[in-house]
């Protein structure tokens, strides 16, 4: 009974955040965007918190559900498919919910400050759904994380170690899956590897 209760009460928390980052402008490239949340990123209580950057402009911004409906989408989901992973039992998000572009209307990375803005926003999807353990993907959701803990972490340095943090969570960094980064940084059969580590 009172799990069924602090579920119900998550819940409700969930859509008042989701009421919120839908109605947020505080990022003036991002104003007439919409953020990317809800019962698609999947369930509370997910053991496994993936973050990637932000929805892409082919992808999530018109799926609506992250890291789906592009290429960087189909990797990640062949991904967590050939790590035995399933992306009804794992919640997906991105350090910034909004997609950011450039003036001709092409994907570009977010800025420091727009990472900062969605910082609140991805606090309160960490508490709510409270994994024990996060898998960043790529430098930017590295980035907001380090802002959250205080934590200086790169790629270089930390990709596929396991980080205590301060909460007790295990935070694991890899590699974004987009198809430029599998092309020029880290290929698919390592990032397959990459994702069976997350696994085990």
């Amino acid at each position: 009974m009172t799990a069924s209760i602090e579920h119900d009460s998550a819940r409700i928390h969930f859509e008042h955040l989701f009421r919120e980052a839908i109605a947020c402008r505080l990022c003036p490239r991002l104003s007439k965007k919409c953020a990317v949340i809800g019962s698609n990123n999947g369930p509370l209580g997910a053991s496994v918190m993936f973050i990637a950057e932000a929805p892409g402009r082919y992808g999530a911004d018109r799926s609506r559900v992250p890291l789906h409906g592009d290429v960087t989408g189909r990797n990640f989901e062949w991904l967590l498919a050939s790590a035995g992973l399933s992306r009804d039992r794992v919640y997906v998000t991105n350090a910034v919910l909004c997609n950011p572009c450039d003036p001709r209307g092409r994907n570009s990375p977010p800025t420091r400050t727009e990472i900062h803005n969605c910082s609140v926003y991805l606090r309160r999807q960490l508490d709510l759904v409270s994994p024990g353990i996060i898998v960043t993907l790529g430098t930017v959701a590295l980035v907001a994380i380090g802002l959250l803990y205080g934590l200086r972490a790169s790629l270089s340095t930390h990709h596929r170690k396991l980080v205590q943090l301060s909460d007790g969570r295990i935070l694991i960094p890899l590699f974004h899956p987009s198809q430029r980064v599998m092309n020029t940084r880290r290929s698919r059969s390592e990032q397959l590897e990459d994702f069976q580590y997350v696994k085990l």
